[in-house]
């Protein structure tokens, strides 16, 4: 307190701590206030002091909570203020959400806090990132979401933006009425580009892969009622099994039994509709055909590194993490079976005799494989038979699933909790749990899930300043792997598989070392062509445009890959561009963008135009492109193409290729409680101040700025609690009349 009022200083502390839980109720965070250490009052006047800053012409009196609020507020106004001046290269980023009948739309954007020119360079400090808020929609429709967005981007002075990143859905991406070809009409400039959130183009894959070779569920649910959507059998059957799990506790102990010293039951985070992640997740944790395989990982980097160290070999371990295990080395047969004879849990599960050699000659990884003769799945299938179905169940099984038959009778344990459970719906269940066929199925899926799908996932949803830059080498890398299961001239085999990626290689090694435990190798082979051919044939068709869209391919030019060979090296993207030619490149963004190649040559050569397709009209520019198109360096390397490095990196630096974050935002605005979705305006300050970087990239305001935004905020006057928001006016119904794409002729060019 200093002066009749709060420091600014005071004001960053109290908006930090009231931030911290946005799902917490005001009153419930004033409880606990004095748990905040950097809100101990300072420099209390006396009551005599603060009666002569009582306020006298107000007719009343706010609460403190609201006068925080209010700061908050102006905080945060400040810093809008500051970034509308201040941020280049805007990438705003969106998702929709709804909780209890509410719909909103949540926007965050990436820039930079300077102009990128031809004699500077980039600084990861130059990188900018916030929340530009939230709105409450009147519908799911393009309109509307176009209206929230104009909205928001006023709000923000957001004048200028040539990528924006979603979801592929009509609603936001359609040419005539989604949200983005309303943003075209609004911003007269039809060369906008959405860069489709590459994470959902993953996971809509995989689903598309578990739905088709999927069967048909045959039974009733335990879980689900009857009303809610069907899923397939094998989802549905771990599905079941995972919920009893967490209803009986006498199950889950038997479960954690049969575990090694030292592991737990992992749990599955999500729900069946998180984007499919959790499916991924439970087939791990239930099946974990690749949690013995980590299991196997682990011990063979043991020995390796006891290797190196009766060699003295120097090595530092912590620079060889446990996803790296090391299977390219050689390690005497001797170090190994004194490795695993020290583990009490694997060491009866290993026969060495299996291996050819003495002990004193080096085995590989796979040797190590060989020797291994204990179950490739893990033993919560088994226990939930013994447990659920009790003595006899294997035997009724083995004589071909006698349990529905007439006569036999099989209900639930006397202690079972799950009311679901009964007599009727046990049989079912336990056959599907006990079947082979539909064990190999899911060893299949989680191998899929958890070794190729998941991986190129995280690696796409790394947040870093230039992952555009490398988007074609992360998505090519995929995309090679699902053509080598696309091709029917060639066959598949675990070799191939590993030296394009080791970790898919080695999981699929596991699925078929457990198909042939069980007899049934070539039907595992079958199935995870089928599945990798289903997924690849969605995967490939979704990614396409990053090989065919000219402006996708610009951002390929600027790569980071340093050999020339490759397809990804930044000179062999400006090579395609080269060789495709100016005509023909507007011809393929006029495809894009559903218009005629005359208006993108028009658009592009426009004095206003300062987007990244500049490169292609300005003549300048083009000649860098053609000069590097014949190097070998990378661009960074490369001298005499400054201009067109800047170009590049001003415009493909603040891209993201997934809209992970804005699903994050989401969950945020659906953690309000009902009292702050009431108060949106308030509700957004709060999602805003606690995702903004930590400390401010603008500062703190002022006293003086302060003063002058509280009075144009109207928080001097009696009403400040009630700010009006007005909301701009409508678009018109139809905004881009498509008309269909044709090549550029002599007389246009």
């Amino acid at each position: 307190w200093v002066d009749g009022g709060y420091t600014v200083e005071a004001m960053v502390a109290r908006a930090a701590y009231d931030t911290r839980r946005i799902n917490v109720s005001q009153k419930e965070t004033q409880s606990d206030v004095l748990a905040g250490s950097a809100l101990i009052f300072k420099g209390v006047p006396s009551l005599l002091e603060l009666r002569q800053f009582r306020p006298r012409n107000r007719p009343l009196q706010i609460s403190h909570a609201s006068t925080a609020r209010l700061h908050a507020l102006q905080l945060n106004t400040h810093h809008c203020d500051e970034a509308k001046g201040r941020v280049y290269a805007w990438f705003p980023q969106w998702d929709e959400g709804s909780k209890r009948g509410v719909t909103a739309v949540v926007v965050g954007a990436n820039g930079l806090l300077r102009e990128i020119m031809a004699d500077s360079l980039f600084s990861e400090d130059d990188f900018y990132s916030d929340v530009l808020g939230f709105e409450i929609l009147s519908s799911k429709t393009g309109k509307a979401v176009a209206e929230a967005l104009i909205s928001i981007f006023e709000r923000r002075g957001i004048k200028e933006y040539y990528f924006v990143g979603t979801d592929a859905v009509s609603s936001n991406i359609g040419y005539a009425e989604g949200a983005i070809a309303y943003l075209r009409r609004h911003q007269k400039q039809i060369c906008i580009f959405a860069l489709r959130c590459n994470g959902h183009i993953d996971m809509r894959a995989w689903r598309k892969c578990l739905q088709a070779t999927g069967t048909e569920a045959t039974r009733s649910p335990i879980k689900r009622k009857a009303d809610e959507a069907t899923i397939v059998g094998e989802l549905l059957a771990i599905e079941d099994l995972y919920y009893i799990e967490k209803k009986d506790p006498a199950l889950a102990a038997a479960m954690q039994e049969r575990l090694p010293n030292g592991e737990t039951l992992l749990k599955t985070s999500g729900c069946p509709d998180s984007r499919w992640t959790f499916w991924e997740e439970l087939l791990s944790n239930k099946v974990g055909c690749t949690t013995i395989m980590s299991r196997l990982m682990k011990l063979w980097r043991r020995a390796v590194l006891k290797s190196y160290a009766e060699r003295k070999v120097e090595i530092d371990e912590s620079a060889v993490p446990e996803d790296k295990p090391l299977l390219g080395d050689s390690v005497s047969l001797r170090i190994v079976m004194v490795v695993v004879a020290e583990d009490e849990w694997h060491r009866r599960d290993f026969d060495f005799s299996l291996v050819i050699g003495d002990q004193n000659e080096a085995i590989r990884w796979m040797h190590f494989c060989d020797a291994y003769t204990g179950s490739w799945i893990l033993d919560h299938l088994d226990v939930a038979l013994d447990k659920l179905g009790g003595e006899g169940v294997r035997e009724a099984l083995e004589e071909g699933g006698a349990l529905h038959e007439e006569g036999a009778t099989w209900a639930p344990p006397a202690d079972c909790p799950v009311s679901a459970l009964t007599s009727e719906t046990l049989p079912g269940l336990l056959l599907d749990v006990g079947s082979l066929y539909m064990r190999v199925r899911w060893v299949a899926w989680e191998v899929i899930g958890n070794a190729y799908v998941m991986p190129y996932l995280h690696r796409k949803e790394m947040r870093y300043p230039g992952i555009a830059f490398d988007a074609h080498e992360i998505i090519g890398s995929q995309r090679d792997i699902g053509v080598l299961f696309g091709d029917p001239a060639d066959i598949w085999t675990v070799d191939k598989v590993e030296k394009l990626s080791e970790k898919f290689g080695v999981a699929l090694d596991a699925a078929l070392r457990y198909a042939q435990q069980v007899e049934m190798e070539e039907y595992m082979a079958e199935f995870i062509d089928t599945c990798m051919l289903e997924h690849s044939e969605y995967h490939l068709e979704q990614t396409e445009e990053w090989w065919s869209n000219p402006v996708f391919r610009l951002a390929g030019v600027a790569a980071t890959c340093e050999d020339r060979q490759s397809e990804y090296h930044g000179a062999a993207h400006a090579e395609w561009l080269v060789e495709q030619g100016r005509p023909e490149l507007r011809a393929a963004l006029a495809e894009v963008l559903h218009v005629r190649a005359s208006e993108v040559k028009e658009a592009i050569e426009s004095p206003s135009y300062d987007g990244p397709l500049v490169i292609i009209a300005d003549d300048e520019l083009w000649a860098q492109l053609v000069l590097f198109s014949k190097q070998s360096l990378t661009l960074e390397k490369c001298t005499g193409v400054d201009e067109l490095r800047a170009v590049l990196h001003r415009h493909y630096k603040p891209l993201y290729l997934t809209n992970v974050w804005m699903e994050e935002l989401v969950k945020e605005f659906k953690n309000l409680t009902p009292q702050a979705r009431a108060h949106p305006s308030s509700a957004e300050v709060r999602i805003m101040l606690k995702q903004r970087a930590k400390p401010d990239p603008m500062g703190s305001p002022s006293m003086p700025q302060l003063k002058a935004i509280r009075r144009r905020l109207g928080h001097h006057l009696p009403s400040r609690l009630r700010p009006k928001r007005e909301r701009p006016a409508e678009l018109p119904p139809i905004v881009w009349q498509g008309v269909p794409p044709t090549d550029e002729d002599g007389e246009e060019e």
